[in-house]
This record gives C-alpha cells, structure tokens and sequence, in this order.
C-alpha cells in the first residue's frame, strides 16, 4: 500500500473532522444566542401594552427591529457557512472516494504480481 497517499487521506479526514467539531461548537453556541424575545408573542405584547407613552413605544418599536435584524443576519451567515461546507463536503468525500480506489487497484496490482 502506498502510505503517502494514506497519509494525505488520514490528515484531510481528520481536518475536516476538526472542521465539523468547530462548527458544531459555533452552532452550539450562536444559534441560541440568535433567538429573539420578539419570536415569544405573549412577551412582545406584554412589552407593547406596558408602554405608556410614545417615546417609549418607539424605543420597545427600535428594540424589536434591532434584535430581529440581528438574528436575520445570524441565519444568513449560518445559510450560507452550510452551503460552503456541503460543498466542501462532497469535494472531500469524492476525493477520499477516488483516493481509496486508487489504493486499491494498486493494492491489487501489487497482490497479483
């Protein structure tokens, strides 16, 4: 068997293991800090009816806008980091898949000689 190829498909398995291990830590931790109040319906009208005045209905009006365009830009950037990983993914897979089979015939070969 020709280990340098083993080699080069063991260390590209274990970056995108590592790869994976990093993402599923930032999942973890950006997707609930993604959430917003604003989704819970019975939290956002107790905030609007608890607003007294006008300036302080615009204030709760700016909060809510805020939070929601921060987690509509977290689930964008969420999107599109999976979309480039699947890709990545399936470039790698076909690579590990070409790379085996190429060990194999060799391995092959060199059982039938």
């Amino acid at each position: 068997m020709n280990t340098k190829r083993l080699r080069r498909l063991y260390a590209g398995t274990l970056a995108v293991l590592v790869f994976y291990v990093f993402l599923l830590i930032y999942m973890a931790i950006a997707i609930p800090s993604s959430f917003t109040l604003w989704a819970d319906k019975q939290w956002a009208d107790e905030q609007i009816r608890s607003a007294q005045t006008l300036e302080q209905l615009q204030r709760v009006a700016y909060f809510a806008a805020s939070s929601i365009g921060v987690a509509q830009k977290i689930s964008s950037a969420l999107l599109f980091m999976f979309l480039f990983v699947t890709i990545g993914m399936i470039v790698f897979l076909g690579w590990s898949w070409l790379t085996i089979g190429r060990i194999k015939r060799e391995d092959s070969i060199d059982h039938a000689a």
